[in-house]
């Protein structure tokens, strides 16, 4: 097995992306054009003619996963055995002094792989039922949400520009922000048919609740979920979540809670575990993340 490492401006694009399309383990966040909009500086292990490949994330002296990217690791168009996987590992440069990387739900490891593992779980729901089975499996919480929005006369949309949606993440996300790279990768999806803004209205026509999901490998995956404090009260990102599944329930496609974990429980979703690997001190003084220049600059008013 010929595993090769690859400098960021020698990866052949087209080759890249074909592997994560066709991966049997391919998701979103492997695209190269994913990849680029969140940060300039990775590389990449590479079997053969791109039959397999890996991501890596550099920060100085450190390998270390942007927050936005869920999980990476090896992707590719062969089994995802355990030796492949291993193999992999090994090659990994050694003269990081660290690193902390999130790998995908079917690279599976041996105990001894000489990383630390730390297990980390994501939530996703088949929609290939039924409305009516689904919300079966509805936590009682959830429904009351459910009773509480149907009473507050929202509106939904699927027209919000990219730069409402962020705008609106800025103020009331809970995850890691990036306003730059959130709106890059916004764009690049839309523009590849990849995904679409989700927002929902008050009766007062405010904005109470919005998301971006990106669609990939028959999935939905939420991508920026928020709420105003007064949409938290009523129920808001709750009725967008479920206006995903009355829309979608029946069809072949997954709904990807993306580390909403909460959601994904309330919601009846299956967790699906993926691995962390760590090894060493992520040292303190590194570089910022990214390479990108800041662009599209907005302010919050």
């Amino acid at each position: 097995m010929e595993i090769r490492f690859i400098a960021h401006d020698a990866i052949d694009k087209t080759r890249w992306d074909s592997c994560i399309h066709y991966s049997l383990n391919g998701n979103v966040f492997g695209y190269k054009w994913f990849l680029d909009n969140i940060s300039k500086d990775w590389d990449a292990l590479v079997e053969g003619n791109y039959e397999s490949v890996m991501p890596l994330f550099r920060r100085g002296r450190a390998l270390l996963q942007p927050a936005l990217i869920r999980e990476a690791g090896i992707y590719t168009t062969r089994v995802p055995s355990r030796p492949r996987i291993q193999a992999f590992l090994r090659a990994i440069p050694d003269h990081f002094e660290a690193l902390r990387l999130d790998l995908n739900h079917q690279n599976y490891l041996d105990p001894d792989t000489g990383f630390e593992i730390v297990t980390q779980t994501n939530y996703q729901l088949l929609l290939n039922r039924p409305y009516d089975e689904l919300a079966a499996n509805f936590h009682p919480e959830l429904t009351e949400w459910l009773e509480c929005a149907a009473r507050q006369n929202f509106s939904s949309t699927t027209s919000l520009r990219p730069e409402d949606v962020a705008r609106f993440y800025e103020k009331h996300g809970t995850r890691p922000r990036d306003p730059h790279a959130i709106l890059r990768i916004m764009y690049n999806a839309l523009h590849r048919g990849m995904g679409f803004a989700s927002g929902i209205y008050d009766a007062k026509g405010n904005l109470a609740a919005a998301d971006f999901f990106l669609l990939s490998h028959g999935r939905l995956i939420s991508f920026l979920p928020a709420q105003t404090i007064a949409g938290e009260k009523t129920g808001a990102l709750a009725f967008a979540y479920n206006m995903i599944l009355l829309t979608n329930a029946g069809k072949a496609a997954m709904l990807d809670f993306n580390g909403a974990n909460e959601w994904g429980k309330r919601f009846g979703a299956e967790p699906k575990n993926f691995p962390r690997i760590q090894r060493g001190r992520i040292p303190e003084d590194l570089p910022p993340a990214g390479g990108w220049r800041k662009i599209w600059p907005f302010n919050n008013k």
